[in-house]
């Protein structure tokens, strides 16, 4: 993030401006306190202001790496403190010298120097908790700025998601063909037609519902998942070789509702569709460190296994993960000559 003063000229002119407006100050205590020529104490302001103006654009970088929430409160006094002094010297010491070097022939106004430097140190003091404060201010408002972007991308792609069920989670290949696979079981197994529309309507229960809390149990989804292999273990019978690992801790972790749904009917599509020969299906999950890391790995068969595998259906799930979470590490892709892996990193909130 650039220095928030000059990322618009506005902000740039208002800064600019007020240091004008201290050095005018100064100059005006200068010419009523200063038994000197008028244009040693004009050159005394606007050389130690102008100084300070620049130097201070620095604070921000201090401001910037050690906001509150991830610094105690006394380390945070005492790195200010530190970086106060250290710029508040720098400062002093830096002006004093040029100002010698300029009027170093000027005896009366080099008396007065030392006399000044404590109100120097702390008015360089006084700077920096003002230029401090102020930035603060400016790292907050972007970042509540920030965030209601975010928020308001999440709910516009929300609303998107409840309004397209059907079209983007649901695909409408699965649905035609587990219906056309169920006509064709009526005649000839009725058992497992029966038993096939019955998990087909679980799973589109669990698909259409809309709750408060978009998040849900990591069992939840899992439960869903296995309605919909269900469905497609009868369509495929023997070639789809499914393996699950989940461990007992990460069940109770919550997800994105249905952000799985996407990613394993990919699997299914790339691995199964053009196989002959039994596909390995791999799902498991496990939590490391406070996250649920889910991996879902798909042999590729077939002509399936020249397409691309990471689509528009992947780039979406990257994008939701990202609002949802403010990060863009949740989405990783391992892909082989046989295998595609999603790896989804799923932070526990």
């Amino acid at each position: 993030m650039r220095n928030p003063i000059l990322s618009s000229k506005s902000k740039a002119s208002y800064y600019l401006l007020t240091w004008v407006a201290m050095t005018g100050v100064q100059m005006g205590a200068a010419w009523f306190w200063w038994k000197a020529p008028w244009y040693t104490w004009l050159t005394d302001s606007l050389l130690m202001h102008g100084l300070y103006a620049f130097s201070g654009l620095g604070i921000w970088f201090v401001v910037r790496y050690n906001p509150p929430e991830i610094r105690n409160f006394w380390n945070l006094i005492t790195t200010h403190v530190f970086a106060a002094a250290l710029l508040s010297v720098a400062w002093v010491m830096g002006g004093q010298w040029l100002l010698k070097l300029i009027f170093g022939s000027e005896q009366a106004y080099l008396a007065h120097l030392p006399a000044v430097l404590p109100w120097r140190f702390a008015f360089g003091a006084f700077y920096y908790m003002l230029l401090a404060v102020l930035y603060y201010l400016l790292l907050y408002q972007e970042r509540f700025r920030e965030k209601a972007l975010r928020e308001g991308q999440l709910e516009a792609m929300v609303k998107e998601a409840e309004l397209s069920m059907l079209k983007l989670q649901i695909n409408p290949h699965f649905l035609f063909n587990s219906l056309n696979s169920i006509a064709s079981l009526t005649i000839i197994d009725p058992g497992k037609a029966r038993h096939m529309i019955i998990a087909l309507s679980d799973f589109l229960r669990y698909s259409l519902q809309v709750e408060d809390n978009p998040f849900v149990p990591l069992q939840k989804e899992l439960e869903n998942m296995q309605r919909y292999l269900e469905i497609e273990r009868i369509r495929f019978e023997d070639l789809l070789d499914l393996k699950m690992e989940v461990a007992a801790e990460a069940k109770t972790m919550r997800l994105p509702l249905l952000i799985t749904q996407p990613l394993v009917e990919n699997a299914i599509k790339h691995g199964v569709y053009e196989a002959t020969d039994p596909a390995r299906l791999h799902i498991s999950a496990k939590a490391v460190n406070d996250k649920l890391i889910l991996e879902i790995c798909n042999d590729i068969t077939g002509p399936a296994g020249t397409k691309k595998g990471e689509g528009i259906g992947l780039q979406n799930i990257s994008e939701r993960l990202r609002l949802l979470y403010n990060r863009t590490d949740c989405v990783a892709v391992k892909k082989t000559d046989a295998t595609f892996t999603v790896i989804l990193t799923i932070p526990q909130q």
